[in-house]
C-alpha cells in the first residue's frame, strides 16, 4: 500500500510545514477553486472515481471550494494520475 505511505507524508509533510510558519487554518483564504480533476483513477487496488472519496470529505469538511476539471484525471494527489 505505497498510496497510503506518499498520502500520510503528504499530509504530515504540509501539516509541519503549516506548523513551523506559524499559519493559522482560521486565517487561510482561498481566493479561487481547487481543480480537482475527474475521471477515475486505476491503482493497484482497484479504480475509484476521481477525486477519490477521501479527498471529497476532507475538502468538504474543511468548506474548500472546489471544482471539477479541467483534465479526466487526479489532480489532489501529489500529481496528475492517468
Amino acid at each position: 500500500m505505497h498510496e497510503t505511505q506518499d498520502i500520510l507524508l503528504d499530509v504530515i509533510g504540509a501539516a509541519k510545514g503549516l506548523a513551523f510558519l506559524n499559519v493559522s487554518l482560521e486565517d487561510v483564504v482561498c481566493r479561487t477553486p481547487v481543480s480537482v480533476g475527474g475521471g477515475e483513477v486505476r491503482f493497484s487496488h482497484g479504480v475509484l472515481d476521481a477525486p477519490t472519496p477521501a479527498v471529497v470529505a476532507m475538502l468538504k469538511r474543511s468548506r474548500i471550494p472546489h471544482v471539477a476539471g479541467p483534465v479526466d484525471a487526479e489532480r489532489t494527489s501529489g500529481g496528475v494520475l492517468r
